[in-house]
């Protein structure tokens, strides 16, 4: 018996806001690049980083603005946000990014929130060591369970 599989056709939209809290635990995820509310953000309660998306079907674009702690090399902590964004989006959102561009806002010794101490130290080594993509853990679930007479699932 022959059987012809169907595909399911429709529309799939992420809110930017999605898409805006994916990059901000990226950027967070690198060590030097910190939480830090700047400029505006401190009346309105929009800490760094954040973000501006530009879309065009599977095609990204990001502007990220950054607040990098003191010490560490900027320029380094910079070019791993851009990485790590990029690899966060095309693993969580299978999108096709075609650019980062990082901006840092602010570099701060302020401790982060919920520490009383400065920020640690951050080398170069640190970011070499860093793992910036993702570690996503795919789930399957089965799709065709029938019930049985008896309410147990035919399997």
């Amino acid at each position: 018996m022959e059987s012809t599989a169907s595909v399911a056709t429709g529309s799939l939209r992420i809110d930017q806001a999605v898409t805006n809290r994916i990059i901000r635990q990226a950027a967070l995820s690198v060590p030097g690049c910190v939480e830090k509310a700047a400029g505006v953000g401190r009346l309105f309660g929009k800490p760094l980083p954040q973000s501006d998306i530009t879309t065009d079907g599977p095609y990204i674009a990001a502007e990220v603005h950054i607040a990098v702690s003191w010490p560490a090399p900027v320029a380094q902590v910079a070019r791993s946000v851009r990485e790590t964004v990029r690899t966060h989006l095309e693993a969580f959102m299978d999108a096709q990014v075609t650019e980062v561009a990082v901006f840092v806002d602010v570099i701060t010794t302020d401790p982060q929130p919920g520490s009383k101490n400065r920020p640690p130290r951050v080398t170069f080594e640190d970011l070499a060591a860093f793992d910036s993509s993702p570690h996503v853990q795919h789930v399957v679930a089965p799709c065709d369970v029938e019930e049985g007479t008896d309410n147990e699932p035919i399997r």
